[in-house]
């Protein structure tokens, strides 16, 4: 009985170890299979497919090596179809491997030149950065700083293209441009009319005059532009020039140096906050009169012409004019 016992354990003994082993096998082969067939398509220089089913199988043979060298032929691909972004993602994969530290830097600087195409200057200019002495990518590096300030500076972002002329070390033009971006800087903008809340808003092809007279009214007048020499003329009806290092806009009945102004002038209007109202063409009221009540405070601001501002807990609700 007890002899049954144990030959039927070692039958279960032996079933399970046969299973093993067929599972083992059918695994192995299935690797194989999944081998020999990428294998295949690396010999048919189909290396994406072949990639894909060595990465299900990575710890089989010399599938590692494999994975890189698909990698490496895939990043060649790319490079011959121009793909420079897909190129630098999958060189990532590959670190250390043949010549990576050269076709590194060839990606990086053919993705540069495809970027300066682009008008993509942030990114081209920190390709450049990082190639240093790769062939010509000093001079490159240099011309596309020179054009990403060309392009700052005709969009009137003087401050930032000045900044840019500057580290550019008399290439080209560029100490022209910065004695221009001084001027710029004085004369283009937002700027206060004299001491007055008039403000000017003034662009290389336009002008927007906010001229707010004795009853906080807000006129809004529009000119072109044209620049002769140094004196910029709006519509022949007004001048803005330079004069000792300051701007001036001679308006015909007076001239008004001119400061840098912070804000469009704007009317008063519901929804406000209180600094808003202070900050607008009504400005700080003549007197505040104040009530405590269960929603909060209640504030009536008392201006010239018998107008109020009514606010509450800061905030204008009413306006009456």
């Amino acid at each position: 009985m007890e002899n049954k016992k144990n030959n039927k354990k070692v039958i279960l003994l032996l079933t399970i170890f046969l299973i093993v082993i067929i599972i083992i096998t059918c695994i192995w082969q299935r690797y194989l299979i999944k081998y020999t067939y990428a294998n295949l398509l690396v010999k048919q220089e189909r290396y994406e497919s072949a990639l894909s089913i060595f990465k299900t199988i990575e710890n089989y043979k010399d599938v590692k090596d494999k994975i890189k060298e698909c990698t490496y032929q895939n990043v060649l691909i790319f490079i011959e179809e121009n793909k420079y972004n897909e190129a630098m993602t999958l060189i990532t994969d590959i670190i250390g491997y043949k010549d990576f530290v050269d076709l590194y830097k060839k990606i990086k600087y053919m993705q540069a030149k495809q970027f300066i195409n682009e008008y993509d200057y942030d990114n081209a200019i920190k390709n450049l950065d990082e190639l240093n002495d790769y062939k010509d990518s000093k001079e490159l590096l240099l011309e596309t700083k020179y054009k990403k300030a060309n392009d700052l500076y005709n969009t009137e972002n003087f401050s930032e293209a000045g900044e840019i002329f500057k580290t550019l070390d008399s290439y080209k033009d560029s100490n022209d441009y910065i004695s221009k971006i001084e001027k710029a800087k004085k004369i283009y903008g937002l700027k206060m009319i004299g001491s007055g809340s008039s403000v000017v808003k003034i662009s290389k092809n336009s002008c927007t005059l906010y001229i707010v007279d004795i009853l906080k009214e807000v006129t809004k007048e529009t000119y072109s532009v044209t620049m002769e020499g140094d004196i910029l003329k709006l519509d022949d009806k007004y001048t803005i020039y330079l004069k000792n290092n300051s701007a001036y806009i001679n308006m015909g009945y007076a001239e008004y140096e001119l400061f840098n102004a912070s804000r469009i002038p704007y009317y008063p209007e519901v929804g406000m906050s209180d600094t808003e109202v202070k900050n607008s063409t009504w400005g700080r009221p003549q007197k505040i009169n104040k009530t405590n009540t269960a929603y909060g405070i209640s504030e009536q601001w008392v201006y010239d012409g018998y107008k109020y501002i009514y606010l509450t807990n800061g905030i204008v609700n009413s306006i009456q004019d």
